[in-house]
């Protein structure tokens, strides 16, 4: 039965920071990362401390480059449509790839002779 806490307690510590994470803006994402960096290059980490600290960078390594997936799909749309687009999810785990290839082509007067 302990062994099953302590993973019940490991499950909650890790969706808790999982939420705190996605409440920080990108500009504390990148704050953290070079905090994390920093910490790293150091060297003088007991090997359990750096590989938990190495886990965290790879998660704000991840969720920084969600939020610039975000932004970059919010430009294109802006491109597209000519109009503002609100921000979408940025959690969404949609490649890249399979995004523009979802995206529709606008009809171009020069590229369709239409004039």
């Amino acid at each position: 039965m302990r062994q099953f806490a302590g993973i019940v307690d490991v499950v909650m510590a890790s969706a808790q920071t999982e939420l705190e994470l996605d409440s920080l803006s990108f500009e504390e994402i990148l704050e953290r990362l070079e905090r994390v960096v920093a910490r790293l290059e150091q060297g003088d980490a007991p090997l359990e401390d750096a590989l938990s600290t190495f886990e965290q960078g790879v998660a704000l390594s991840r969720l920084g480059n969600k939020r610039l997936d975000a932004a970059e799909r919010r430009i294109e749309q802006l491109l597209q449509n000519g109009q503002t687009a609100p921000l979408e999810d940025s959690s969404s785990d949609k490649p890249k790839a399979a995004r523009k290839a979802s995206q529709k082509p606008t009809a171009n007067k020069e590229t369709t002779g239409d004039e």
